[in-house]
């Protein structure tokens, strides 16, 4: 889909591989609700979060932070990096969250193309587990773009509106 109305691909910007309008929706698929438990491995932002603000392994001070756009942005720890962390509620109607890498001013030689990427979990339609990336020009409107993606899902939505009962098979056989 493409910025600034998602009107998807036309004759003038197919061809451009870094067409800063573009959101590319990297994966769809579906997840297990068990990454939904406290401390389980997996894209459930709480714990993404809480593995990268604690412990050996944190990349970054939970304490210190700054807001953006709606999002609590972290600078990395230990790194010579232009990127931080932002998290906070994707959806202020859902208790449902996002982890947001970007990458922040000055950016570096080697960042022509300077990107936002974030990869979560969702418990809608059983468990999904949606990635999706976009030129940083697009940042403030974070919160637009995955809005639009999940009203693409729900048009997308082929499952069933209620529980299907299964009956038990039929025999062939007399």
């Amino acid at each position: 889909m493409h910025m600034p109305d998602f009107s998807g691909y036309t004759p003038d910007n197919y061809r451009v591989d870094f067409d800063q309008d573009r959101v590319e929706i990297a994966y769809i698929s579906p997840e297990p609700m068990s990454v939904l438990e406290p401390d389980a491995p997996g894209p459930y932002p709480p714990n993404m979060f809480k593995r990268a603000s604690t412990g050996p392994f944190r990349s970054f001070n939970p304490e210190k932070y700054e807001e953006k756009y709606g999002l609590r942005c972290y600078e990395q720890m230990n790194r010579d990096t232009d990127e931080q962390i932002c998290y906070g509620k994707r959806d202020s109607n859902l208790n449902e969250y996002l982890l947001l890498d970007v990458m922040v001013p000055p950016y570096s030689p080697g960042h022509l193309f300077p990107m936002m990427t974030t990869r979560y979990f969702s418990p809608k339609y059983g468990g999904v587990e949606i990635a999706w990336r976009s030129h940083m020009k697009n940042w403030p409107r974070w919160r637009e773009i995955d809005a639009q993606i999940w009203k693409y899902i729900d048009a997308w939505n082929v499952a069933p509106k209620r529980p299907v009962s299964v009956s038990a098979p039929v025999s062939t056989t007399r």
